[in-house]
């Protein structure tokens, strides 16, 4: 009796002293919510979406079309950003090529998604997502930085304003530059002859300049004249809750569904199809080989071209002697 008494005593102790300890810390600190938060692109509203900040449905809904194509996601300190299906390693700006419009260069997407965001916002690396377009809603002919060095002409996505990129040249982790010698920067598959950006002039910064490349610096590398690409606008760049959308010439829209129909960037879960390589000239390897002409035929062994010929001469002497033989049965 006297030692179940104690126990009991012991046991309000404890029971007290943990209600104590509870008054004096306060209760259990829940765990950080995860610092990314996918949107839910099937849901009409966000229910838990922090109130102190705009729906996205508000400042994000001349992009919605964007959803189809990809994910919306909470990224400190931009807030929405927008994370495309494609494979891995792929980066902006790399799967199009460079029209000379009225409103200077313009980059031609070949990528499945829509081109606005080549027009539109900002492209940012992160760590955990990789590439994202940060939305804006200031209209461009193209949303990228330049560097011209030497006989080579880099670019690169324009990223967020508190993100800047080393030179091209610098080695880094993630290089987002995309150079390519001067003279093949009008190609529709320019993104085959990236090369390793390495500066070389030392001398005079004038090789060296941040600035879109121009038009005669174009012509006289290519040796042929800079034709303008006729683009309109589907509407006036203000006053409209829609994005502006760019009307390409028929020829020029041929070759974007071509490219873009046998695009290697489709989904994550494509591989990139493996493209011949091309000379200077623009030709390919393969179409190369088709017109060089047929191997000629290799030469046999003497040894084999003198046993067809004893062969031969010995079906002659044969032949000779069935036809004498055949003279005399009929003399007879």
């Amino acid at each position: 009796m006297k030692h179940s008494w104690k126990l009991l005593i012991i046991g309000l102790a404890i029971v007290a002293g943990c209600g104590h300890d509870r008054e004096l810390l306060g209760d259990p600190v829940p765990e950080p919510e995860p610092q990314y938060s996918e949107r839910d692109t099937d849901s009409e509203k966000f229910d838990d979406y922090d109130q102190g900040t705009v729906a996205p449905e508000d400042s994000l809904a001349m992009f919605s079309d964007l959803r189809f194509y990809g994910g919306w996601y909470e990224l400190y300190p931009y807030g929405w950003v927008w994370r495309p299906i494609v494979v891995t390693g792929w980066m902006p700006m790399t799967n199009g090529h460079w029209a000379w419009t009225s409103y200077g260069w313009m980059w031609l997407s070949y990528d499945t998604f829509p081109d606005v965001t080549y027009h539109y916002g900002y492209w940012t690396y992160d760590m955990a997502l990789g590439w994202v377009w940060v939305p804006d809603t200031i209209w461009a002919p193209v949303r990228c930085d330049w560097y011209l060095h030497d006989e080579y002409i880099s670019w690169c996505p324009l990223p967020p304003d508190n993100v800047r990129y080393r030179d091209p040249w610098d080695s880094d982790a993630i290089n987002p530059w995309v150079t390519v010698p001067a003279r093949k920067f009008k190609d529709t598959q320019v993104a085959q002859y990236r090369v390793p950006a390495k500066f070389k002039s030392a001398t005079s910064d004038s090789y060296k300049r941040r600035e879109p490349p121009d038009p005669k610096l174009i012509e006289r590398s290519t040796g042929q004249p800079l034709i303008v690409t006729d683009v309109q606008l589907d509407q006036p760049l203000t006053g409209s809750s829609v994005p502006t959308r760019i009307v390409l010439p028929p020829d020029e829209q041929a070759i974007v569904d071509r490219e873009r129909s046998g695009s290697q960037f489709k989904s994550s879960g494509d591989r990139p199809a493996s493209k011949p390589a091309r000379d200077d000239d623009g030709t390919s390897n393969d179409q190369q080989k088709d017109k060089s002409n047929p191997p000629a035929k290799k030469e046999e062994p003497s040894k084999f071209k003198e046993r067809a010929k004893d062969k031969d001469s010995s079906s002659d002497k044969k032949s000779e002697s069935s036809k004498k033989d055949g003279g005399k049965s009929k003399g007879k």
